[in-house]
């Protein structure tokens, strides 16, 4: 891919949106040398080193789906799915953590105005504000008091969470009456809650994505979003925040951005398996790998899914986000059948990712189970993404199957 040239086929870009395309590729790429070297400390402190995050945000890789009015760029998604997946070639880790904080950064960005100021600051000169998040709303449990809710829980996988200074955490308001409890997100400052070290995992071992804990909490009105307000692009925040951009459909084509880093990670195992075969040896033969019909072939599939993984990626971030632009007045839902369609494109384009680091991690042969090797981190971290749930086949698939059969999908967002 060129790190010049904009792929987006249909939505329409400024020559100054293009520009900075251009610059936040080039920054990008320049990063990945120090990603690379970093990588195993990463995996050592099991969080992101501080003079990574630090480059990062220099980078203004943070800033990528921020408002202008902050200091951001609020450039289109398929630009961040450009960039997350250029990281992952060096370190899949950093890019889970910036596709999850900065697309928390957009999703700021429909929140009452008072909260956006809180976190950014009126002028945005607080624009590097970093927020985690956790959406698992039964984790949280919130009762109305007055000027806001009281807030307790413990919430998993929050990635990213140790250079944050804010966390979005869902929870369930309870109902006085007895009636059903409402899904409502929290925005909690890093005083407010508490991170239990228990991110020991086999893969994404550098997210940092640990438990949090709070209890009896209390949350302002206006630092509180109903996850209904997330879907329905009539947030309080899009007064503010008027570009196209935040009225992305967060359910259908979010998980996209996480496939982002599983093709990014996957590529990156392919180039090293690649460039190395070149000059590798076969130890009992004596004969080049690379002239075995078997190798090339195996790199000719994986670069096969892996196309095929990005091709279906960039038609659903293109696709959406004209519809966002088509129908920006009348604020139309994204149709249930298209969203669950975007939803299950990018579960199966997760699928071709694990196919592909399957077929490169199987080639390599027993060097390739060396904790040292780029193959074997690799391996893990895109069989540690794809277990995300918007990404699990077993449940996207089947929901897509049933509103092809006029039945609701029952994934949050998507329904009418």
């Amino acid at each position: 891919m060129s790190t010049t040239q904009p792929v987006l086929t249909r939505v329409p870009m400024s020559a100054a949106e293009a520009a900075d395309y251009a610059a936040l590729l080039e920054r990008a790429h320049a990063l990945l040398p120090m990603l690379r070297e970093r990588a195993p400390e990463a995996e050592k402190l099991r969080q992101l080193p501080a003079d990574v995050v630090k480059a990062v945000a220099d980078a203004g890789l943070f800033r990528i789906l921020l408002p202008r009015h902050v200091g951001g760029y609020a450039l289109p998604a398929m630009i961040f799915y450009d960039v997350c997946s250029i990281l992952a070639r060096s370190c899949a880790s950093t890019a889970w953590v910036v596709a999850n904080l900065s697309s928390h950064g957009l999703l700021m960005g429909l929140w009452p105005e008072e909260a956006q100021h809180t976190v950014w600051g009126p002028k945005g000169e607080k624009g590097d504000s970093l927020i985690a998040a956790s959406y698992v709303f039964p984790a949280g449990r919130a009762e109305r008091v007055p000027g806001g809710y009281k807030l307790s829980g413990r919430w998993p996988f929050c990635s990213g969470v140790h250079p944050s200074n804010w966390n979005m955490l869902g929870g369930m308001v309870q109902d006085p009456a007895g009636g059903a409890p409402e899904k409502r997100l929290f925005l909690l400052h890093m005083d407010q809650y508490q991170v239990i070290d228990n991110w020991h995992v086999a893969g994404l071992k550098g997210t940092g994505s640990a438990d949090l804990t709070a209890k009896d909490v209390f949350v302002p009105e206006h630092m509180t979003l109903t996850d209904a307000d997330t879907h329905n692009m009539r947030a309080p925040g899009l007064a503010a925040c008027t570009a196209p951009l935040f009225r992305f459909p967060i359910s259908a084509s979010a998980p996209y951005i996480l496939v982002a880093v599983l093709h990014g990670a996957a590529s990156g195992a392919l180039e090293e398996f690649v460039g190395t075969t070149r000059k590798r040896v076969a130890r009992s033969s004596g004969g080049n790998v690379a002239d075995f019909t078997a190798v090339q072939s195996k790199i000719a599939e994986a670069g096969a899914c892996l196309d095929a993984a990005d091709l279906l990626s960039r038609k659903h971030l293109d696709a959406t986000m004209q519809h966002v632009i088509d129908h920006y007045d009348t604020r139309r839902k994204l149709p249930a059948l298209d969203a669950v369609k975007a939803r299950r494109d990018a579960a199966f384009a997760a699928q071709l990712c694990v196919r592909a680091v399957d077929i490169v991690f199987g080639a390599g042969g027993g060097t390739a189970l060396y904790e040292t090797s780029p193959l074997e981190r690799a391996w893990r971290d895109v069989h540690a993404g794809v277990a995300q749930i918007t990404l699990q086949w077993d449940i996207v698939g089947p929901a897509c199957g049933r509103v092809e059969l006029g039945l609701p999908s029952g994934l949050p967002g998507v329904d009418a």
